[in-house]
């Protein structure tokens, strides 16, 4: 029959210590993993709104410069 004596506990302390380790190694490479698809979809999402910014900004400036045009054209039209 097996001896289920003191050295059993004592070596049993060790692979559950490991165990643990183990358990919380691969916890935190899951959240690692979770956190990164997180941060690449909001980088995405950032990237996106960014672009959008962008064009209204180019637009916009696009747009001063007709405005400004049609001034100059119609002050040249009144001078005359």
């Amino acid at each position: 029959m097996m001896n289920a004596g003191p050295g059993f506990g004592v070596a049993l302390v060790p692979m559950l210590v490991m165990l643990a380790f183990y358990v919380f190694i691969i916890y935190v490479l899951i959240s690692f993993i979770k956190f990164m698809k997180a941060k690449n979809q909001h980088d995405k999402e950032r990237n996106e709104k960014l672009d959008r910014f962008i064009q209204v900004i180019e637009n916009q400036g696009k747009d001063q410069k007709i405005v400004r045009a049609i001034e100059q054209i119609e002050k040249q039209i009144n001078n005359n």
